[in-house]
């Protein structure tokens, strides 16, 4: 999966297209051969951002990957000092004495974006169109 995507960040990169690529903080795909060439071979800029910041129901820290650092730029925010309501995982330990993590019923739900970020990075990647790129549609 990483390989296709890397594909397309290729042809994108290639083409002068802006893209944005998120993934969660636990990613390891900027270390992937293909992702490491591409960084090589073309601007390949990242930012952390909390999504919980944009309305998420948990603080879920999260990577975003752009070859356009102002769209980056725009995405940033601190993340809020609050008590966050949902539950990701339980925490237990077993019969045998073992530390044990499972997905929690929140979990399901953290794998929507909230609204406020898609339209951020929306007025991000429409701005950032109008002043470098040529209109591709």
């Amino acid at each position: 999966m990483v390989s296709r995507c890397a594909i397309s960040i290729l042809i994108l990169s290639a083409l002068g297209v802006p893209w944005a690529l998120e993934q969660p903080s636990s990613s390891v795909l900027e270390f992937h051969p293909a992702m490491q060439f591409i960084a090589k071979k073309f601007s390949m800029h990242k930012v952390w951002i909390w999504l919980g910041s944009y309305g998420h129901s948990c603080p879920k820290p999260t990577y975003v990957y752009s070859n356009c650092p102002h769209i980056l730029k725009e995405l940033y925010l601190p993340l809020l000092e609050k008590e966050w309501s949902a539950q990701m995982v339980n925490r237990y330990v077993d019969s045998q004495g073992k530390a044990r993590v499972c997905g929690a019923d929140d979990l399901k739900q953290s794998q929507h974006y909230p609204v406020m970020f898609g339209r951020t990075a929306a007025a991000g990647e429409i701005k950032q169109c109008r002043t470098n790129y040529p209109v591709m549609f």
